[in-house]
């Protein structure tokens, strides 16, 4: 994706077209296009040629611990910025993980991570549900200016 973007505005300034016209759209969109397919291209011949050479590597008894962790890494990795942003929301579904974990060890928790998952996303929802119906969470309205400028900001 990051790629597409430098593709579409490099066409524009080689062929010296106008931005916002119809023959920018043409130019830009053979750009992405093409930036598309190089990059599939590229990634598929690299899977072909270098895909045999790094199985065994990467299954080999050195990294294979460390894949056995990637799930729980990578939705702790998501989750943290939510948890950051949301400290009401997050609390019930961090003490309801934290309690099963105490309760039924590490070895359990990892074996039935996704169906645990499932578990936290509920319990955050009927927490967020119960949190708004009793008033603790009140919703607030911005306009579309406001929202703007928070995006801004983010982004």
């Amino acid at each position: 994706m990051n790629m597409k973007l430098p593709a579409a505005t490099n066409a524009l300034r080689v062929n010296d077209v106008e931005r916002g016209s119809d023959e920018a759209e043409v130019f830009t969109t053979l750009a992405i296009g093409a930036s598309s397919i190089v990059t599939t291209l590229i990634l598929f011949l690299g899977m072909l040629f270098l895909g045999n050479l790094l199985v065994p590597i990467i299954t080999g008894p050195a990294l294979a611990p460390a894949f056995n962790h990637v799930t729980p890494a990578l939705t702790g990795a998501l989750a943290a910025p939510y948890f950051l942003k949301n400290k009401k929301l997050s609390l019930p579904t961090i003490i309801a993980a934290a309690m099963l974990y105490l309760v039924l060890g590490y070895n359990f928790m990892l074996e039935n991570y996704s169906y645990f998952m499932l578990g936290f996303i509920v319990i955050s929802f009927l927490c967020y549900v119960g949190m708004y119906k009793t008033g603790f969470i009140k919703e607030t309205k911005i306009s579309n200016e406001e929202r703007y400028q928070l995006w801004k900001i983010n982004y």
